[in-house]
């Protein structure tokens, strides 16, 4: 006996809506990145003290990069205390 699975657009839009409830459950908005083009990685960029005040700052859903651009991002974010500590965050 030989058994197949079609997923019907019908099939496809159920399982779209059970999966939709568990995304974004908990989310919170992120500030914009700086960001700085540089040929290589500097270590010193990985210190949380690092003063990047002078690196652009992307606005969100805009286009900033380049073919073949090497950079570096930088953002910092807290997770909110309403958040459920057992439950994933993303």
């Amino acid at each position: 006996m030989k058994h197949t699975i079609r997923f019907t657009q019908q099939k496809i839009g159920r399982y779209q809506t059970l999966v939709a409830a568990q995304v974004y459950r908990q989310q919170a908005a992120l500030a914009p990145f700086r960001y700085q083009a540089m040929p290589e990685l500097d270590p010193a960029l990985l210190s949380p003290q690092f003063d990047d005040s002078d690196w652009q700052v992307l606005a969100p859903h805009t286009y900033w990069g380049g073919a073949d651009t090497h950079f570096v991002l930088r953002n910092y974010f807290t997770v909110p205390a309403n958040f459920t500590a057992d439950a994933p965050i993303a």
